[in-house]
């Protein structure tokens, strides 16, 4: 033992890969553990209770939403244990303290990655649509291909709030190899819309959302549109309209290139919105718009008013956000962005 840590006989701290199964063990005597879990596990009483600090490495698998069980032997503050991140593929670090007898629960470290960083840190991500995972051509069974029709697009943030159109005259298109070798959702100006499912309602005023998008023309209408009433919408010539009316701002567009458009919504001290595109600071206007509710119903993609008019182009990836994003996760959203889309 040194410095609290478990040590072989060479003096390195030891580290185990544990074996998942429907009970998980743990040999406290071969160190930190990590574990990818694949369905809802308990852990069993860890043996060999060698007094130290232990860590232990919880990773949900490509479907996410695992759950882990622990035994009486792992004591946490009002037994309440913390909650492990919900995305697939997300690592969380448990730390432990051992006296024996028991592991008393010391904090844990979520979100970890070795990769660009990605929207899925927040727990205030309310959707993430992007074209690369989760575009069906059902309801949620068969992956699009080049050329089909989406009748689902998933939505990652855990929230389950999947974007999905019914009728198969207005689906848009999924192609493939569109943007930095990566696929988009196309709709067709026409009568494509997804649909969002109207239990959105009330998420709320500070806000943040990013849209990667190739527009069929620099003056493109109907990419988002937030429901029927205090609505963001996106109008023709590039403006934002926000919340009845006011404020609304004109971004230019090229139409062959993927842009990225950032809007920041704070409600304090002034109602304001922020705008960025391509990472370039736009402009802030105010609002005098009193409504506390983001969401009424009819929230969509690639339209408004689900008629009034319909987006004619490419969108690879939508993100918001229940909260004004600090400058830093802004940025942290926006490198994630322009990387993965060669956005410069």
């Amino acid at each position: 033992m040194l410095n609290g840590f478990p040590r072989n006989d060479v003096g390195i701290s030891k580290f185990q890969i544990l074996l998942d199964a429907p009970t998980i063990r743990w040999d406290l005597g071969q160190g930190h553990g990590r574990v990818t879990l694949y369905g809802a596990r308990t852990l069993a009483n860890p043996t060999n209770m060698i007094p130290g600090h232990y860590f232990l490495c919880v990773v949900q698998d490509s479907t996410g939403s695992r759950t882990l069980t622990y035994p009486a032997t792992f004591k946490f503050t009002s037994n309440i244990p913390p909650t492990l991140s919900t995305g697939h593929d997300r690592e969380d670090i448990l730390s432990f303290e051992c006296d024996g007898t028991y592991l008393f629960f010391v904090g844990i470290v979520k979100h970890v990655m070795n990769t660009t960083p990605d929207p899925g840190y927040s727990d205030n991500i309310v959707l993430w649509f992007s074209a690369d995972e989760e575009a069906y051509v059902d309801n949620g069974t068969t992956l699009a291909v080049n050329n089909d029709t989406v009748y689902r697009w998933g939505d990652r943030s855990d929230n389950l709030f999947d974007a999905i159109q019914a009728t198969a005259s207005y689906r848009p298109t999924f192609k493939t190899n569109i943007v930095n070798s990566l696929p988009v959702i196309r709709f067709d100006g026409v009568d494509n819309v997804l649909p969002i499912p109207s239990s959105l309602a009330g998420t709320g005023d500070n806000l943040s959302f990013f849209i990667v998008a190739i527009p069929d023309g620099t003056s493109p209408i109907g990419m988002f549109d937030s429901g029927d009433e205090d609505s963001i919408r996106q109008f023709d010539s590039g403006q934002w309209d926000w919340f009845s009316g006011s404020p609304y701002t004109s971004l230019s567009l090229a139409n062959t290139n993927p842009v990225l458009l950032e809007f920041i919504h704070t409600m304090a001290p002034n109602r304001s919105v922020t705008f960025y595109k391509n990472g370039t600071y736009v402009g802030v206007q105010n609002t005098s718009d009193s409504s506390t509710t983001l969401w009424e119903n009819l929230a969509a993609l690639g339209a408004i008013n689900f008629g009034y008019a319909f987006y004619d182009g490419d969108m690879a990836e939508f993100i918001l956000f229940k909260e004004a994003l600090s400058t830093t996760n802004r940025q942290a959203v926006e490198t994630y962005l322009k990387t993965k889309y060669g956005i410069t």
